[in-house]
Formats: structure tokens, sequence, C-alpha cells
């Protein structure tokens, strides 16, 4: 049986992070939060992984057009890979 990998998922628009609802300005000086947390998990799965990259790029395009800082986080992958412990290092500084 595979293991499941991690993939793709946001629990709140850039809106609601910054202003607690849907607003159509974001240019706005935040009432909520002003900097969110973005984690990826990589799994040398190509199909996979590239979802993850198309992932975070529309966020990041998102959040810099609203004006929304965050911080990324690069996890070591959570299933099997096929790449030996020493080597998982230099996996994820490659992406």
């Amino acid at each position: 049986m595979r293991a499941n990998a991690s993939r793709p998922f946001r629990t709140a628009s850039v809106e609601h992070i910054k202003y607690g609802r849907l607003v159509e300005d974001c240019t706005k000086p935040a009432t909520g939060a002003d900097l969110a947390l973005y984690s990826i998990t990589f799994t040398n799965r190509v199909d996979e992984d590239r979802r993850t990259l198309e992932a975070f790029a529309d966020f990041r395009r998102e959040a810099e057009i609203k004006r929304l800082r965050y911080l990324l986080e690069v996890f070591a992958p959570n299933v099997a890979t096929g790449i030996a412990a020493d080597e998982v290092g230099a996996f994820l500084n490659d992406h």
C-alpha cells in the first residue's frame, strides 16, 4: 500500500487572513494578520511535487497582488522517496 503524500490545501483566502472576511480592496491596512505561513512537503514523486509547486506559485502571485507577506516552510518528505537519508537536504535544496 502506498502511503499518502502531502497535497496542496488552503483553509483560508488571503482576504480572510488579512480582514476576517471577503473584501475587494486588499490595499488597506490589515485588520487581521498581515503575515501567513505557507508550508510545502516534497515527495520525489514528479506529478505530486509539480502540483505542490504550482499551488505555491499561485499563492505567491496572489499574496503579492493582495499585499500579504508570508514565510515559506519546506518539510522533509513524509513518505518513502527512494532518496538516501543523507541526501534529503540536497533534494530539498534543489527545489
